[in-house]
């Protein structure tokens, strides 16, 4: 990808640094404002400072950002509905159709022998 942008450049190809069609910032830029703004759903951040109703691209990146930023349980409301299967369920999807399912446990420090 770099030698390719470079190769554009060179050729004097304007190079969009949108995530897609419905937010015209990267994702950092989309990082920035989350954390500026306290945004805290998918669709007050589309609202305020993107277009439409989002897409197979945005909503991960979307809901990565606000799950990173701990602003609430990621399958808390509207949240959920921007994960993807294996973290709605909380389990992992197979080829064969069954889910294996790995218990989440909060990592604590183990005491220390006497």
């Amino acid at each position: 990808m770099p030698t390719l942008r470079q190769l554009l450049s060179a050729c004097g190809v304007v190079q969009s640094s949108a995530l897609c069609e419905h937010f015209g910032q990267s994702r950092a830029e989309l990082f920035e404002i989350v954390l500026a703004t306290g945004v805290r759903t998918f669709s007050e951040l589309i609202a305020r400072h993107g277009t439409g109703r989002g897409c197979d691209i945005c909503k991960p990146v979307v809901a990565s950002i606000l799950a990173s930023l701990g602003t609430g349980h990621i399958l808390d409301g509207e949240q959920a509905t921007l994960q993807d299967t294996n973290d709605h369920f909380l389990a992992n999807i197979q080829r064969n159709g069954t889910y294996s399912v790995v218990p989440r446990i909060p990592a604590a420090r183990s005491p220390r022998p006497s």
